[in-house]
């Protein structure tokens, strides 16, 4: 399928020290792909995309859009030490769309989950996966 448009891909399993090695060095080869999942444990844009995309970041020598004096950069650093709330808001919404409209990840594809629960318990679907159980009660 990719090939007709010209990729050549190579599938290669990592051992994990091996990839984590990979990652924490910026040893990805030119025109390499590693699988990632970019959510964070904070739940907060600077977790994720800026983890990622930060110029010291796994992503930060790959993107030029990601380094100093770059639209997306200055947003994300203003947005880092930003605590208003709703000019972060603003801020990160202008970076995603500049991820959006660059992407300088390739979008494999996206999980799906279902759930399966009790009548018994009251629980609602987070967005983010995450699985609280103080967010979960009893049915009444």
């Amino acid at each position: 399928m990719w090939s007709k448009v010209g990729i050549r891909a190579r599938i290669e399993m990592m051992e994990m020290a091996a990839r984590q090695k990979v990652n924490n060095e910026r040893l990805l080869p030119p025109n390499g792909v590693m699988l990632i999942n970019p959510q964070s444990t904070l739940l907060d844009a600077d977790g994720s995309l800026w983890r990622l995309f930060h110029p010291n970041g796994f992503g930060g020598k790959y993107w030029i859009g990601n380094q100093p004096g770059q639209r997306f950069h200055d947003l994300m650093e203003q947005a880092r030490y930003t605590l208003d709330s709703r000019k972060r808001k603003e801020l990160y919404t202008e970076a995603t769309k500049i991820i959006h409209e660059e992407k300088p990840w390739l979008e494999l594809f996206q999980e799906v989950v279902i759930y399966g629960v009790s009548k018994r318990v009251s629980f609602k679907p987070r967005p983010d996966y995450r699985l609280i159980v103080s967010e979960m009660t009893l049915a009444k």
